[in-house]
C-alpha cells in the first residue's frame, strides 16, 4: 500500500500569487476624505469669514455718517427725476396694521439668514454640483456689495422721518437695529446700498430653481417678492439698493462659469504633476495590463474606482 501524497507546505506570504491588495482606509479616515469631512469644514469656514469681512467693513465705515446722509439725499433725488420715489407713500398705506407690520418686521430679520442657510445646506447635501455654482456666485456677489458698502455709504429711508419715513422695527419690534437690536455689533447701519437681502433672496430663488425639477419648485419665488416688500415697507432700503443687488446678482451669474474654470480640477492619486487637462491619463498611454490609477473629484472630495485597464491582443 502507498503512502498517502504529502501536502506541500503553505507557500511564505509575498511569494507568487497575486499581490496583496492594500488594505482599504479606515472609516475616519474615509469619512475624514467625504463631504462630511474636511471639506464641509472648509465650506463652514468660508461662511464664517464673510461675517468677519462684514464687521470688519462695519468698522471701516465708522465715521462715514455725514457722506452717507449726503448720499441718501442724492438717491432719492435720483429717484424722484426718474419718478419712483414712492417708498414712503407705500408704507403709508399699512402704518394702520400692526399685524402686518410685525410680520414683515419678522420676515425682514429673521428669513434672510435662514433662507440662504437652509437651501446653502440642502443643495449640499442634495445637489452638489449646483450648490458650487451657488457658493461662487454668493461669495462674489457678497465681496462685491461690501466694497460698495466701503465706497458709497448709504443711510436707510428710516433714518429720514422728515421725508415720511417710520422706522416699523422701532415701532412695533422686533427691531434688528439700534443698541437693543438683533444685529447690533454686526450690522452696518449705514450700508443699504446694495441691498443683500433683496441680493440673497433672488439667489436663493434661483438656486432652488436651478436645482429642482418639481412644478413646486417654483414657490420660492414668494420669498424674494416677500423680502423686497419687507426691505421698503420697513423702510430699511430705497427701490436703487435693490436695483442695484439685482444687477450685481447677474453679473456674478454671467461670471460664475468663468469662476469655475479657476477652481481646481480632478488629479489622480499618486499623479500630482496632472497628465490631462482634468488630471486624467490621456488615452492610449496606459501599458496593457496596467491598471489606472485611482481619481479624485476636488470639486465634492468623491473617489472614484479606477476604469479597467486594456487587456493586450493575443
Amino acid at each position: 500500500m502507498s503512502a498517502p501524497p504529502l501536502s506541500a507546505p503553505p507557500a511564505p506570504p509575498g511569494a507568487g500569487g497575486p499581490p496583496a491588495q492594500a488594505a482599504p482606509p479606515g472609516r475616519l479616515l474615509r469619512w475624514w476624505r467625504g463631504r462630511a469631512g474636511y471639506r464641509l469644514l472648509c465650506e463652514a469656514a468660508l461662511m464664517y469669514g464673510l461675517l468677519v469681512a462684514y464687521k470688519m467693513v462695519r468698522l471701516l465705515a465708522r465715521g462715514q455718517t455725514s457722506e452717507a446722509f449726503r448720499n441718501a439725499r442724492e438717491i432719492m433725488h435720483f429717484e424722484e427725476q426718474l419718478g419712483f420715489f414712492n417708498e414712503a407713500r407705500l408704507q403709508e398705506l399699512v402704518l394702520g396694521s400692526e399685524t402686518l407690520l410685525r410680520f414683515i418686521n419678522v420676515y425682514y430679520v429673521s428669513a434672510h439668514f435662514t433662507m440662504t442657510a437652509v437651501v446653502l445646506v440642502a443643495l449640499y447635501v442634495g445637489a452638489p454640483d449646483t450648490y458650487r455654482r451657488v457658493r461662487r456666485v454668493l461669495v462674489g456677489m457678497t465681496a462685491i456689495a461690501l466694497v460698495v458698502h466701503v465706497g458709497y455709504p448709504l443711510a436707510p429711508p428710516r433714518m429720514f422721518p422728515l421725508q415720511g419715513f417710520v422706522d416699523t422695527g422701532l415701532l412695533y419690534g422686533p427691531s434688528p437695529y439700534g443698541e437693543q437690536g438683533i444685529f447690533e455689533g454686526v450690522a452696518n447701519q449705514v450700508a443699504a446700498m446694495p441691498s443683500l437681502h433683496v441680493g440673497w433672496a433672488l439667489m436663493v430663488a434661483w438656486a432652488v430653481v436651478s436645482a429642482a425639477r418639481h412644478p413646486a419648485r417654483w414657490l420660492i419665488v414668494v420669498h424674494p417678492v416677500l423680502t423686497i416688500a419687507a426691505v421698503v415697507l420697513t423702510a430699511n432700503h430705497y427701490w436703487m439698493d435693490g436695483i442695484v443687488a439685482t444687477g450685481i446678482l447677474v453679473l456674478m451669474i454671467r461670471l460664475e462659469p468663468h469662476l469655475a474654470r479657476i477652481g481646481p480640477r480632478r488629479r489622480a492619486v499618486g499623479d500630482p504633476e496632472g497628465l490631462g487637462p482634468d488630471g486624467l491619463e490621456p488615452a492610449g498611454l496606459l501599458s496593457a495590463g496596467a491598471s489606472p490609477p485611482a481619481v479624485i473629484d476636488l470639486t465634492d472630495g468623491a473617489e472614484r474606482a479606477p476604469a479597467t485597464a486594456p487587456t493586450a491582443g493575443r
